[in-house]
């Protein structure tokens, strides 16, 4: 049953009599409406809720018609009915209202959370974007650091040489292949560095991108809560639920994504930096 009273049992005649007897039935109403314990933690609780509000409207759509068809037989009366029908909208407003507010609360809760991973998403993207580039500046910083210690070491070597190259013609022939090895180093070297910038710009260019997707998730969360609003209750609780796990796989991708990428960074320093100083001891 849509109503909380069958409408065989409204007599319009007694019901807008007086005050007393629509008064009568709207407590029997609430008294029925709220003869239960509101439940927003189950989808069954919050279906229950939106379902006694919406006999609470049925109810005053049939008070109202009754209402409605006494007025027309009963012309003496109709400021009176129309009275009880005021009251009995408002009544039936106010106790469809405070029915629904548990729901309505737990809804507006929802929507929140999912505004706030959006955001949450977004400033984890910012905060990736800012290490890369601090990541790229060190490795510049080092890179440059070698190459002058390399420079130093080069020029020294080629003074000791040619202190000593009228006496020790092997030596300087030791010296010329020593000075090969490390120009193919430096190139080696230039080439690992070409290479980091263009992994800086491919992890700055996947911050940018997780950046954006985090925006379109934001966009994408509030169309979704203005989509919700005008669907039917139970399908906006799903609405929700969806975009809730969305935005928390997205971060975790890009979390996932960011220490990958760190491990990575840390490996290939290590490397080079071991293979360096290996090419250093062998000369």
């Amino acid at each position: 049953m849509n109503q909380l009273i069958p409408l065989e049992n409204v007599n319009a005649i007694e019901l807008f009599s007086d005050q007393k007897s629509i008064q009568a039935m709207l407590d029997e109403i609430k008294s029925q409406a709220t003869d239960f314990k509101p439940d927003v933690s189950t989808p069954d609780g919050r279906k229950e809720i939106a379902a006694q509000a919406y006999k609470v409207s049925r109810s005053k759509t049939v008070i109202d018609n009754a209402g409605k068809e006494l007025t027309a037989e009963w012309a003496k009366k109709k400021k009176v009915v129309d009275a009880g029908r005021r009251l009995a909208r408002d009544f039936c407003d106010v106790l469809r209202d405070d029915i629904r507010q548990p729901l309505t609360d737990y809804e507006a809760e929802e929507a929140r959370k999912a505004e706030a991973a959006a955001e949450k998403a977004k400033m984890e993207a910012a905060e990736l974007e800012a290490y890369a580039e601090n990541e790229l500046f060190d490795r510049e910083s080092k890179v440059r650091a070698f190459e002058a210690a390399q420079e130093a070491q080069r020029l020294e070597d080629e003074r000791i040489e040619s202190e000593r190259i009228a006496e020790e013609n092997r030596k300087a022939e030791d010296e010329r292949i020593r000075s090969e090895a490390e120009e193919k180093a430096k190139m080696e070297a230039a080439e690992e560095l070409e290479q980091e910038r263009e992994n800086t710009a491919r992890l700055e260019q996947e911050a940018e991108d997780a950046k954006e997707q985090a925006e379109a998730n934001r966009l994408q969360a509030e169309e979704n809560e203005r989509a919700r609003i005008a669907q039917a209750e139970t399908d906006k609780q799903a609405a929700i639920e969806q975009e809730q796990q969305r935005a928390k796989d997205e971060a975790d991708r890009i979390e996932r994504n960011r220490l990958r990428l760190i491990e990575d960074e840390k490996r290939e320093v290590q490397a080079r930096a071991a293979d360096v100083e290996n090419r250093r001891k062998v000369n």
